[in-house]
């Protein structure tokens, strides 16, 4: 229709529009941050465990030497394939204490076991544990026992990187792998020839 010009407009309420504030985040509890610095503590450590379990500790010390030592090499594949792999590592870790945390295991556990030590029976062990428990905590406040740990993973991946560095500047200076490698060749020639001789004779 048509509108007439003497008319008032029509009125239209404005509202002002305004978003919910967002829940804040719930609070973090993940064990280990998962820095660069981290990435390459944790792949000397996975390379340090696999090792000790499938070689022994001479075996698990080297892997965490080299583990470290490559994935400080930041232009490398394998650098960022042992970074996506310690990554990994740091998530599970993570994860399991989210899940501690969400459905409280070790305090469901601990108390499970305070339980079975309540009895009248078990009341002299009860004072031990719960002595020894109270130890571990004043020593977890003094010390801290998680960034200690983690200062320490930190520290000896910087350090058995810096080995495995020295190591290959030296190699690469006095070639002692090629130098290795010919006293090898050498060794193995000569006992070829011995046993050929020998059993011409």
């Amino acid at each position: 229709g048509f509108v007439n010009p003497g008319a008032a407009a029509p009125r239209v309420n404005h509202f002002a529009l305004q978003a919910e504030p967002a829940a804040s985040p719930s609070p973090s509890v993940a064990l280990v941050m998962a820095t660069e610095e981290n990435k390459v503590a944790m792949s000397g450590v996975i390379g340090g465990i696999a090792g000790l379990l499938l070689g022994g500790v001479w075996v698990g010390a080297g892997l965490f030497a080299v583990g470290s030592y490559l994935a400080k090499k930041d232009d490398s594949d394998v650098s960022k394939a042992l970074k996506g792999i310690s990554s990994g590592g740091i998530e599970a870790l993570n994860f399991g204490a989210y899940i501690n945390d969400k459905y409280s295991v070790t305090g469901k556990i601990g108390g499970a076991f305070d339980d079975a030590l309540s009895s009248e029976s078990n009341k002299e062990a009860k004072g031990y544990v719960d002595s020894f428990v109270k130890t571990l905590e004043n020593a977890d406040k003094e010390i801290g026992f998680l960034e200690t740990f983690g200062k320490i993973a930190t520290a000896g991946a910087d350090l058995a990187s810096q080995v495995v560095e020295k190591a290959v500047d030296i190699n690469t200076q006095y070639k002692l792998t090629d130098q290795l490698k010919e006293k090898i060749d050498e060794a193995t020639a000569s006992a070829s020839k011995s046993s050929g001789t020998s059993s011409k004779a």
